[in-house]
């Protein structure tokens, strides 16, 4: 277990180029690793189940470890996660960020090089790295080789994704939800829809079928068995309902950060809010944008929190003379709105709803400030694409006085 704030990176080992190498020169590549890693007193993986299974799959195929690394979280790409939300930052926040700070880290992460130079694509713990450097820690990382057939050589992709879900585990890892197993079914018919040849005639199996002929629960065994998850019976046939609805199943675009945030509102041209001393946004009611003459209000459909800002400012303008002055000398007469859903659908037309919800929202607090005669009008609600489906899009909205 180690806890150490680690503040420098270790040098990459050099290896020859992987397609070069013999099973046993793999071996050796990860025995040199494995006991770096331990003399830094991280455990071994293959003596815990859960990460153990990212390195063997059950039909003997294997991922080798070739290296130890010390890696900014810079370096990481994040594309490979099979679930709809990639990072879930409050369990990073309230779990495991508390959990490393208190009794350290066991297991690095494990990630692969990335076709991007110089990345590494994370395949087994993305919630660690992004809580390792919200702690301004370096992400301790073992590099794996590509999913090494049991009979030589690369393995499939199938093999490369079961890869990925299979290490986690029921009540141990974040849990998967049935958008994330919807995905990961869309996600194994993308790459082999014969399921290893199990599925010769590569369409949706039926959900039961005499014995020995591959069904939607041997499907479901065959991807999620190993981790615990969709055991029950009811569970698997509404995930096979909503696979064969195409309900769902896309992955969400993070846009909850303050870098996305900040990306969004420099693409439109917004003043983003990000002071030049403390490198923070100002709070609603100080964050104006001069050249549009605009209060920029960002917010989400989380709770009250569109009520919130519009009663800030409410209350700014009936209790705080100074304030009003600013909008007098700024000639602040407007209010754009940057919006978010938050826990967005994963279903296109569903979200598009609640952006619709958004909408009247704002448009009902736009005549609160006529009926309270506050000298502001909403000008605009921006929102951004939340989902990786190509008919989603960044939406824009030009408010009635």
């Amino acid at each position: 277990m180690n806890n150490t704030l680690i503040k420098a990176a270790s040098p990459a080992t050099a290896v020859s180029p992987l397609h070069t190498l013999t099973p046993d020169d793999l071996r050796k590549l990860q025995d040199a690793s494995l006991k770096v890693a331990i003399q830094k007193d991280y455990k071994n993986p293959f003596d815990h189940e859960d990460q153990a299974r990212t390195l063997k799959l059950p039909n003997g195929d294997v991922r080798y470890i070739i290296d130890f690394r010390l890696l900014d979280y810079s370096e990481l790409d994040i594309p490979n996660q099979v679930r709809v939300d990639q990072i879930d930052e409050d369990d990073c926040k309230h779990r495991i960020v508390p959990s490393i700070e208190q009794e350290g880290l066991d297991h690095p992460i494990f990630a692969e090089e990335s076709v991007n130079l110089g990345k590494f694509d994370v395949v087994h713990g993305h919630n660690r790295a992004w809580s390792l450097n919200h702690l301004g820690m370096l992400i301790p990382t073992f590099i794996l080789s590509r999913v090494q057939s049991a009979t030589g050589g690369i393995a499939s992709p199938l093999s490369d994704l079961l890869s990925r879900v299979q290490p986690n585990q029921v009540m141990v890892n974040r849990q998967y939800t049935m958008d994330d197993a919807h995905l990961t079914i869309k996600e194994a018919f993308k790459t082999d829809p014969t399921f290893h040849g199990k599925n010769p005639s590569r369409k949706i199996p039926p959900r039961h079928a005499a014995k020995g002929v591959f069904d939607w629960d041997d499907l479901m065994d065959f991807i999620f068995k190993p981790t615990g998850f969709f055991l029950h019976k009811s569970s698997r046939t509404k995930i096979r309902n909503l696979f064969i609805k195409g309900f769902g199943g896309n992955k969400i675009i993070e846009t909850k950060s303050d870098k996305s945030i900040t990306e969004f509102l420099e693409n439109n041209k917004w003043d983003t809010g990000i002071t030049t001393k403390s490198k923070k946004r100002k709070k609603t009611i100080d964050h104006f944008d001069t050249k549009l003459k605009s209060i920029i209000i960002i917010t989400d459909s989380n709770g009250e929190n569109i009520s919130t800002k519009f009663g800030a400012i409410l209350k700014a303008y009936a209790l705080d003379s100074e304030w009003r002055k600013s909008l007098i000398k700024y000639q602040i007469d407007k209010i754009n709105i940057c919006a978010r859903i938050y826990k967005p659908s994963t279903n296109l037309p569903d979200l598009d709803k609640e952006r619709r919800e958004m909408l009247a929202t704002v448009r009902a607090w736009n005549t609160v400030l006529q009926r309270y005669r506050v000298p502001l009008r909403v000008s605009s609600l921006k929102m951004p694409k939340q989902l990786e489906d190509g008919q989603d899009r960044d939406h824009e909205w030009e408010i009635s006085a």
